[in-house]
């Protein structure tokens, strides 16, 4: 069985295979490759309260259904989430999800934690997709209009297309009058770099979500 050390010092933690000499101001913790990070990760060691920041771990069925948890509502508490877990059978103490959830956030899996407003309530009732299609496509024309469209309060989305054109623009107004004011305001410009932008009015939204599928890595 592989021994490692997790040392902690301010402002620095790492892990060595071996340790001569440690400065008795120096944290150790010693524990096994194979048990000691999971312990963490469930929160079965006390002493690890801080944890071995720079271990990678494989995402897993509790990562996953945390992760689950978290799109629906972001503003749950460890308490709570762990005790949805354990409606769902998945035994996992309020530290431990804590645990897990710095864990992922470290990762990268979760990029940032926000609100969701409804936008009736602002009077943003209108949803409209736009589609555009470039003169050029150089370099200076396309950061021009990427520019130009992020600048724009009411544009959720710019995505660039393949095929029919060449942009699709998401925008949430208070009609669709808004709408047409913010497509000439990115076509009548001086560079004239759009040679057509068209707008679509949306009706009736039937699924509109920001949740992503997730599941375990095979």
């Amino acid at each position: 069985m592989t021994i490692f050390v997790y040392i902690r010092w301010p402002g620095i933690v790492f892990l060595t295979e071996s340790v001569t000499i440690l400065p008795l101001s120096w944290k150790t913790t010693a524990f096994s490759a194979e048990k000691g990070w999971q312990s963490y990760l469930d929160g079965e060691d006390g002493d690890m309260s801080r944890g071995p920041r720079r271990i990678n771990h494989h995402l897993d069925e509790k990562d996953c259904a945390i992760l689950e948890i978290l799109q629906e509502n972001c503003s749950y508490t460890d308490v709570e989430i762990s005790k949805i877990l354990s409606e769902k059978s998945i035994s996992l103490g309020p530290a431990a999800c804590g645990n897990r959830i710095e864990a992922l956030n470290q990762r990268g899996f979760i990029r940032k934690s926000c609100s969701i407003l409804d936008h009736e309530k602002f009077n943003l009732h209108q949803l409209c997709f736009m589609i555009v299609k470039m003169y050029e496509h150089d370099d200076a024309s396309t950061k021009f209009f990427i520019s130009q469209a992020q600048e724009e309060d009411a544009v959720l989305e710019v995505h660039e297309m393949t095929g029919l054109c060449d942009y699709l623009l998401k925008v949430r107004v208070l009609n669709v009058a808004e709408a047409t004011k913010i497509s000439q305001r990115l076509s009548q410009t001086k560079e004239k770099t759009i040679a057509d932008i068209q707008t679509y009015p949306a009706g009736n939204t039937f699924k509109e979500t920001t949740s992503i599928r997730i599941s375990p890595p095979s």
